[in-house]
């Protein structure tokens, strides 16, 4: 979702054509999976959400940080897409570290 942006400034038509059908498919998995959730699960899902959000939020902000020391702007489409990358990648990561 973040990339859109990006495709819409560039007209990438065929590449934001196959990222709508990539979001539709990702969307029925998800919600295919959320119906196969016990109770307990289901009750733990706005706490990981509220988590991912708060990733994200860093993510922007570390990527904007690397944007401002490297290019001294922020170009705020590529922005967008790797902040989102990095905020998915940095919840990911604390995941895996409290399981471990």
């Amino acid at each position: 979702m973040a990339s859109i942006p990006r495709y819409l400034i560039d007209h990438h038509t065929t590449r934001l054509g196959l990222m709508v059908v990539a979001f539709v498919g990702v969307g029925i998995v998800a919600i295919w999976h959320w119906r196969l959730l016990d109770s307990d699960s289901r009750q733990r899902m706005p706490k990981m959400v509220g988590r991912l959000g708060g990733w994200l939020a860093a993510g922007l902000t570390i990527t904007a940080l690397w944007q401002i020391s490297t290019h001294g702007i922020i170009i705020w489409p590529l922005w967008l897409s790797q902040a989102a990358l990095s905020g998915l990648l940095l919840h990911v990561v604390t995941l895996l570290w409290q399981r471990a």
